[in-house]
């Protein structure tokens, strides 16, 4: 990367943010040439070996490393020039269609480079040659070559496989680009800020039950929302997604397994333990989880119902309905968190826990809706952390020293977001999408190793904590009319929070199950079931699970929402990792919350600023280092119990004596 390449990465602030802003903000013309540059000119580096070339088998091991296998890698990595093409696609960057098509065209050549990468039988060979050498060797280097050496094994196909790999990522960005040319996308902020104020106006007292829900049902009928998004996606590029999945299941047979999800498993479960990898312990942990959830959530469903007047027999609810039959919540705090203040809102909160501005200087928080961008999708995109220009190894003990001082370049990070609903909502996002980057900066990761998704996530979501915290947010509200809402008005409301965990937590799992069953499946048989007609079974076996409440009746059927981002379409069979790391997180909060009471006498994350030590020193340091879940449990000294979660759940419902109405207020019928 240039010297001119690396300063413009600090200097992309927009000059019309606050003074307060650290983070760069997106400028359509210095992020556009921001990413065309790190397209060109990602970071490489040089190798240094410390000491002098060992004799024997150690010193024949770093010499085909030294000569052969760094200058491969070095000009194999195309994870930073992929990440610059999908973002300039994502974010609507291009000019003019023309541009647009150049793009796309750039970001299916770097990926067909990928598959000539994994069908290159001589790089698959001197892998092998590599790990053989490796053989009796200890230190991080031959822990690497053992690795690559099993992950090819793993990842790498026949080179006759090559055309259905490139076929796989030109569907893929098609339809990709169909869900960012879908126009529902412009109406995303209307679709979600009406079903809120609809949930806001009930719980006020403003309108009866009966009109909300015939309210929420209009709202569903118009042509917007993420359903809509799905369904405009897939009419213009349905095809594409059965053909994917067809693709894909040939692909796990020809590695030798029955489907792409038992395949891609194996591939992503390394950095689990074993009880918690693969696709029959994965489903019997979802099936048991919901199976656990589904009473408590149904017990405080009725408490809540006959508080109300009713009774859940006479209701006919539907799956949408369940947002009317809680108290009243954070969304009675959605005007008080604007869209436009939610990034300066969570920069605030963390310059309070003690992060630096320099560690926010190295992330670009894209949060604004524009034409061609894709609003129905949030993520982080990690192009690199804090970086030396060379490679350091120790010829004598065949590992990486130890950084001793601060990187000579910084990293960059890019949050691709948009807040489309308001509120808390959208300030959690924030606040995930931001543990994600902080992570990446901070993580100084010096060896290679196994990072299970489960573990991927726990940052972001324990970072969530912030949100539910009611001093966070009494203090953060921003007045309306000159008023803000009261500290005991925002205990009540996050309280009510409590209750929405087992319900969230329900969904999770479905949805995890979903995305299992929905690659369990081969595509390629005869009379297979095509994509669409699979992801729409699925979604209806999943939402009645455990006894669970029907979808209502659409003018555009509502399970298009599944396909409305690439969570399901990408075939990464992941969501299992969200639902593991849920559960890592509350794990991790409250392992925060006690040190906090330790060393502060607060257990409160408000204006705390050793937290930002805490979560450097105890997760973003040291969670990679263990498989899932043993690295919690080093952190935490908590076993990894989920049915001790669950029964904390319980608990702090007051479902122990079986009595709900002491936290839960009555509605309007």
């Amino acid at each position: 990367m240039t010297i001119a390449a690396r300063l413009l990465l600090l200097v992309t602030v927009v000059a019309s943010a606050p003074a307060l802003a650290q983070v760069q903000r997106y400028d359509a013309d210095k992020t556009r040439s921001l990413l065309l540059r790190l397209a060109k000119n990602p970071p490489k580096g040089e190798l240094i070996i410390q000491g002098a070339l060992p004799a024997g088998r150690k010193g024949e091991f770093l010499n085909y490393y030294s000569q052969v296998i760094f200058p491969r890698l070095q000009g194999s990595d195309f994870s930073v020039p992929y990440r610059s093409y999908s973002l300039l696609l994502d974010v609507g960057a291009a000019r003019s269609k023309r541009e647009l098509k150049w793009f796309q065209r750039r970001f299916e050549k770097v990926a067909t480079s990928y598959s000539a990468l994994n069908v290159d039988e001589s790089w698959t060979e001197q892998i092998r040659e590599w790990a053989r050498l490796a053989q009796g060797l200890q230190g991080d280097l031959p822990d690497v070559a053992r690795m690559l050496d099993r992950d090819r094994e793993l990842e790498s196909y026949a080179p006759h496989l090559k055309m259905k790999l490139d076929e796989v990522h030109r569907l893929e960005s098609e339809y990709e680009m169909a869900l960012n040319a879908a126009p529902s996308n412009a109406r995303l902020p209307e679709y979600t800020q009406a079903r809120a104020e609809i949930r806001r106006r009930f719980k006020a007292g403003e309108i009866s039950l009966d009109q909300a829900r015939s309210e929420l049902r209009a709202v569903l009928m118009l042509p917007m929302g993420y359903h809509r998004i799905g369904f405009e996606a897939a009419q213009a590029k349905g095809e594409n997604l059965n053909r994917m999945a067809v693709l894909r299941s040939q692909l796990a047979k020809a590695k030798g397994f029955p489907n792409w999800s038992a395949y891609t498993l194996e591939v992503s479960g390394q950095g689990y333990t074993a009880e918690y990898r693969g696709v029959e312990n994965q489903r019997r942990f979802l099936k048991n989880l919901i199976a656990a959830l589904m009473p408590i959530y149904l017990q405080t469903l009725d408490a809540r119902i006959r508080e109300m007047g009713l009774e859940r027999a006479d209701l006919d609810i539907r799956l949408q309905d369940l947002g009317f039959f809680s108290p009243p919540g954070i969304e009675q705090l959605r005007a008080y968190f604007p869209d436009d203040k939610i990034t300066d809102i969570w920069q605030e909160v963390l310059f309070e826990s003690g992060y630096s501005p320099e560690v926010l200087s190295q992330i670009l928080v894209d949060d604004k809706i524009r034409k061609g961008k894709n609003t129905s999708m949030a993520y982080m995109s990690g192009f690199f952390g804090p970086y030396d220009n060379d490679t350091i190894v120790d010829a004598e003990t065949l590992s990486f020293p130890p950084n001793p001082g601060p990187f000579q370049n910084p990293g960059f990070v890019y949050i691709m977001q948009t807040y489309v609903g308001g509120g808390l909502a959208d300030l959690q996002t924030a606040f995930h999408e931001g543990g994600h980057g902080l992570e990446r900066v901070l993580k100084n990761k010096t060896r290679a190793t196994d990072e299970a998704y489960g573990y991927v996530e726990v940052p972001s979501m324990t970072s969530e904590r912030y949100v539910s915290d009611p001093h966070v947010v009494f203090d953060k509200a921003v007045p309306v009319n000159g008023q803000r809402p009261t500290l005991e008005e925002v205990k009540t409301y996050i309280t009510s929070l409590k209750r929405g965990k087992v319900l969230a937590l329900i969904q999770m799992s479905q949805t995890a199950l979903l995305d299992t069953e929905l690659w369990a499946y081969d595509y390629s048989q005869p009379q297979a079931q095509t994509f669409l007609e699979r992801i729409e079974q699925l979604t209806k076996e999943t939402d009645l699970l455990g006894k669970q409440f029907p979808d209502i009746e659409t003018a555009t059927p509502l399970f298009y929402h599944n396909v409305s981002t690439t969570h399901y379409t990408s075939g990464n069979v992941r969501q299992i990792g969200y639902v593991y790391a849920e559960i890592a997180s509350i794990m991790m909060a409250e392992h925060f919350s006690d040190r906090l009471e330790t060393l502060t006498g607060r257990r409160s994350w408000h204006k705390q600023p050793l937290l930002a030590g805490l979560f450097e020193k105890e997760l973003y340091s040291e969670g990679w280092k263990l498989p899932f879940p043993k690295n919690i449990e080093k952190i935490t000294g908590r076993p990894y119990d989920v049915s001790q979660v669950v029964g904390e759940l319980k608990s702090e419902l007051g479902l122990t004596d079986g009595v709900c109405e002491t936290i839960l207020k009555p509605g309007l019928k």
